[in-house]
This record gives C-alpha cells, structure tokens and sequence, in this order.
C-alpha cells in the first residue's frame, strides 16, 4: 500500500499535467455514444455517422453478459463507417474466468474480420455489496489482455472513486506501470475531468451520463456547450456521451490501436 504522503506527492504532480491537459482542449474534438441493455435505441445500422462516428456497448459485467450485446454488433457490422467497441465492467470475480468470459462475448478470435476496441470498466459496483476489482487485480487483467492478444486496453474509470482505490488498494509499482500503458477513459458531468492517480492523461471524457444525470455541456455555455452535445439526433435526446480529444481520422488510428479481431 502506498504511503500517504507519497500519494498526496504524485497527486500534485498528476494535478499540474492534468491541470495543462483539461483547461484547454484540442481544437479538433470528436464526441460519441456509449450504451448498455438499459438503453432504449434504434438499430445502430441507422445511426448517422457523422454524429455517431464511434459506438462502445457494455458486453458484460462479471460474469453475466449483456443481454442486447450480440444483437446491436450485428446491428453495427452493417456500418463500416461506424467504429465499434465493447466495455466489459470488472467487479470481484476470478480475474481469469471474467476474461475468459467476456472474450467469448465479444466474439475474440485472431482470424475475425471485424475489429473491436475493448475497454475494461474499473469503478464502484452498484451489484453486489463490496464485490469490486482491486487495483492489482486490475493490472493482473491487463496483463493476461495483452499477453493474449498484443493488445493494451482503454481503462474507464471514475477518477475521484479511483484515486481512493489507489490509495487504500494493495498493489506494485510494477502494477501502476502495467495499468499506465493503457488509454484512460474518464468521467466528469458538471466539470473537466479530475486528475486521475497513475495516468499522466486522459484520452476520452464521457462528459454526461444516462437521462437521469445532467451533462457537462448543461452547465457550460457558448462555444463549450455546442462541443459537449447533449445527444444524437434520430438516437436519443439524452445519451451517455464522449469526447476524444482529436479528429475522427486521429480517433480512427486510435480506435485501430486498442481493438482485437472478433468474429461480429
């Protein structure tokens, strides 16, 4: 466990890079959707791409799978200009059998012709009182990731629950560099994204989450606002929504990056 007064150091050295990072944004963003079961959508094979130029769907959690995972895939194959990806949120169970499962969801397999990002959700766990993922579990499972596929994940996190992680969790040096070679996916709804303990910088904001939550965009106004949409039209007027920091050609590189060939 790392001394407190060591973490509170690297907090403000994290804090000053994060401080250049989220004040002043790239002048070329792209935003995105994310979904799960819970939301109601139309078939991602009609989503407008120049709205929608990316998509990443829960595949599962645990050990159980999301139950409109497979169907919207398909849906999402009959759109190459939509980039397509899978977010599997981590909880307790056995590091090897979550892997084992969720890459049987997302249909893994090294002669696919589809390419799919993955993303390994790491934050609080509403389902299952205390069952969440340590942080070096968290490393373990990038290490068994990539060790399968040549691949290093994009992390999401809730930045304020994760730095407490951080802190409380036992883990290696070694496990902070494993996890510092993945692509952070952060949140922050009525602000810029906190800095997050281990990550010099994040790559993707989701700056509003499902209707029940306001987004960063209601709070900002002017040209801020009209760079945070609240939703996608002919999709849904309050969607969980993303920014990356860059060009849908720069997002499709990176989209290349993190992904692995899946069979849909």
């Amino acid at each position: 466990m790392r001394n407190y007064v060591l973490f509170v150091i690297v907090g403000i050295v994290l804090g000053c890079q994060g401080c250049a990072s989220t004040s002043s944004l790239s002048p070329t963003t792209t935003t995105f959707p994310n979904f799960s079961h819970w939301d109601d959508i139309p078939s991602i094979a009609s989503f407008p791409a120049d709205k929608a130029p990316a998509v990443i769907h829960r595949a599962s959690r645990g050990l159980e799978a999301d139950e409109k995972y497979r169907r919207r895939a398909a849906q999402a194959r009959r759109r190459p200009d939509i980039l397509w990806g899978a977010y599997h949120f981590c909880n307790g169970t056995n590091v090897q059998r979550q892997l084992d499962f969720t890459m049987r969801q997302i249909a893994y397999d090294p002669a696919g012709r589809y390419r799919t990002l993955v993303v390994f959700d790491f934050e609080h766990n509403v389902v299952g009182r205390g069952n969440h993922m340590s942080v070096a579990a968290l490393a373990q499972l990038i290490r068994r990731f990539h060790a399968q596929t040549g691949v290093y994940p994009v992390i999401y996190v809730n930045p304020n629950w994760f730095n407490k992680r951080v802190h409380s969790d036992r883990h290696s040096a070694e496990d902070e560099r494993v996890i510092r070679k993945c692509p952070l996916w952060t949140s922050a709804y009525k602000a810029k994204p906190n800095p997050t303990a281990i990550f010099r910088n994040w790559t993707v904001w989701q700056y509003s989450g499902d209707t029940t939550n306001a987004g960063y965009g209601d709070y900002a106004g002017g040209f801020e606002k009209a760079r945070h949409p609240r939703g996608v039209k002919g999709v849904g007027k309050k969607l969980e929504m993303n920014l990356y920091r860059g060009s849908k050609s720069s997002l499709k590189a990176f989209w290349s990056r993190h992904s692995i060939p899946t069979r849909y």
